[in-house]
């Protein structure tokens, strides 16, 4: 058994959930039951064995084409798998800045907030989305946090290491 299915054993994935899980309604926006069981497909620990059992390319190509409008492909996957996805902690797939966040604007109910900032200090892998102008460190030379100066830091290397 790989490292990766010891993970999710029993399940398709192991992946954080979306940010905005009450954004949308659940039954029409996509035949799921609840949308607190919505997952943000950025990073993800799949279980391959069991993913190409289960998810048919006929089940993917039907959504594709009787879904009314557009439907992206995390959509898809929540969709087929609802139910079958083990919940990594955020720190597997932080997205935000704790600016962010705190944002009044963003009207979060702390409830669910209060988890993700809680994980903060034990980010392991930071998922760059953008949510504001200094979101992506690659739109600006800013340093905004050490999630930054990391990015900087790697681009740096892989350029230093790519004229060897």
């Amino acid at each position: 058994m790989s490292m990766s299915s010891s993970l999710v054993q029993d399940f398709y994935y192991g992946a954080s959930k979306d940010y905005y899980d009450e954004q949308y309604t659940a039954e029409s926006s996509y035949g799921m039951h609840s949308m607190r069981r919505y997952f943000d497909s950025g990073v993800m620990v799949i279980d391959v064995q069991q993913y190409n059992k289960n998810i048919l390319v006929k089940k993917l190509l039907e959504i594709i084409n009787t879904t009314q409008g557009r439907i992206d492909d995390q959509a898809i996957i929540n969709v087929l798998s609802e139910g079958r996805v083990k919940f990594l902690p955020w720190r597997y797939n932080y997205q935000h800045d704790l600016n962010y966040l705190s944002n009044p604007q963003y009207h979060w109910a702390p409830e669910l907030v209060k988890p993700i900032i809680d994980d903060h200090p034990n980010i392991l892998v930071r998922q760059f989305t953008p949510s504001g102008p200094l979101a992506l460190p690659y739109n600006h030379v800013q340093v905004t946090d050490e999630w930054d100066l990391e990015f900087w830091r790697l681009l740096e290397k892989s350029k230093r290491t790519s004229l060897t």
